[in-house]
């Protein structure tokens, strides 16, 4: 089973109580890249959401690769 179908089994199963930030990331993200799995790339998410003000977020979080427009 790959991680995001577990961790989407996890959030209908047992709420997104039941399920760290970034395990949340990874199922909106869904996939990785070649040199990113899908929880390095969502933990790199949440760290730049927590680091930034609304009025930049988008533009830092298109530095990010593998998260583009479709994913932001």
């Amino acid at each position: 089973m790959k991680a995001k179908e577990y961790f989407e089994e996890m959030l209908l199963k047992l709420g997104e109580d039941s399920l760290r930030d970034y395990e949340l990331v990874m199922i909106l993200l869904g996939t990785g890249t070649k040199t990113k799995t899908v929880e390095q790339l969502a933990k790199s998410v949440l760290e730049i959401i927590q680091k930034n003000s609304n009025s930049n977020l988008k533009e830092e979080l298109l530095k990010i690769h593998g998260v583009g427009e479709s994913k932001t």
